[in-house]
């Protein structure tokens, strides 16, 4: 018997996240499928199935539809007897429902429980509901909270799967807010910082990078903070790591963050807010702070009396602790794991 991990999405993080499985996976037991952007990622064994551009409905959806059907009677005859999907996507539910007639086992991993409140959320919504409701026999998540709300089988494997490139750095007075802007990513609240940073005379800049529409503000922003609202290319992400001394995360709600990994395979400390589940990412003090959301003292104070060789042990707990449990070696390791349980 044999496992499907399908990756229908075609999202920059996915792009990652599943590669790291096409790159480390070399299993027998283990077929990969998936977008065609995955087509050379690594695995000679990767069949592409989808064709769509986004997880909504677009044009070639109906092609993703047709195609669903054939998909599910070569998964049969290939003796595969569970389907992973690891990404939400709408033509997830097409070869779910095909698959299900077929008697294939579906497990979801769901990244998103509470759907973020953007413009895709009731699609989300609608998503989690049909695969819990309908389609599920298994559910993976990236954070222990979600483990409470399922009763059927679930799986926790932490959210992790990028390759390690520590820069090492000397403490530079920059702090770092990087990811697509979202209205409850708090971006404000880095504009507060930043002036207070200039009220207490601390020679600490803020970098803001990413792509998306940046919060109507109604006095100037503070003359430490550096906008790049744009996409950040993989060379100018490493760039900024470079020069920054922490990674940001003042968000106003949150499940978990691929943030905060994706800054630990810099070598890169995080500052983040205690909401939703992204304190489970971070160990207080050794791989960067946890502080209540909006509590500036707290930043402020910590990053008065941090030295270089404070923030040296830092890097060097993040290095081991990545190496362990969240780089891409780590993350096929655990999915490995989690694979021959479903088959045993």
């Amino acid at each position: 018997m044999k496992v499907a991990v399908i990756c229908n999405s075609s999202n920059a993080f996915f792009l990652n996240y599943y590669s790291s499985l096409l790159e480390n996976v070399n299993d027998e037991r283990i077929v990969f499928l998936g977008n065609r952007v995955f087509k050379n990622k690594g695995n000679n064994t990767f069949k592409t199935i989808s064709y769509t551009k986004n997880a909504f409905l677009d044009f070639y959806s109906i092609f993703d539809l047709f195609l669903s059907f054939f998909v599910a009677i070569y998964l049969k005859t290939q003796k595969v007897s569970i389907i992973h999907f690891v990404s939400a996507h709408s033509s997830n539910i097409f070869l779910s429902f095909f698959a299900k007639i077929l008697n294939i086992k579906i497990a979801f991993t769901i990244h998103d429980l509470i759907p973020h409140p953007d413009k895709k959320s009731s699609f989300v919504d609608l998503y989690n509901k049909s695969i819990r409701s309908f389609f599920g026999n298994y559910f993976v998540v990236h954070n222990r909270e979600y483990e409470e709300a399922f009763e059927k089988d679930v799986f926790y494997i932490p959210l992790s799967g990028y390759k390690s490139d520590s820069l090492p750095r000397n403490l530079p007075k920059t702090i770092l807010f990087f990811g697509r802007i979202e209205p409850y990513k708090g971006i404000k609240n880095l504009y507060a910082l930043g002036e207070l940073f200039l009220k207490e005379k601390m020679d600490w800049n803020i970098i803001i990078a990413g792509k998306g529409k940046l919060p109507v503000y109604d006095k100037s922003i503070p003359s430490n903070i550096e906008i790049i609202n744009d996409f950040i290319s993989d060379e100018l992400l490493r760039s900024l790591h470079l020069k920054s001394a922490f990674t940001i995360l003042p968000y106003d709600s949150a499940s978990q963050s691929a943030v905060i990994i994706h800054a630990y395979a810099y070598g890169t400390p995080v500052i983040v807010y205690d909401v939703g589940s992204l304190g489970e990412y971070v160990i207080q003090k050794e791989t960067g702070i946890i502080v209540k959301h909006n509590d500036y003292n707290a930043i402020l104070k910590y990053l008065k009396e941090i030295t270089v060789n404070d923030y040296k042990k830092l890097q060097l707990n993040i290095a081991n602790h990545f190496s362990e449990t969240y780089s891409d070696k780590a993350f096929a390791k655990d999915s490995i794991q989690l694979y021959e349980k479903w088959l045993s």
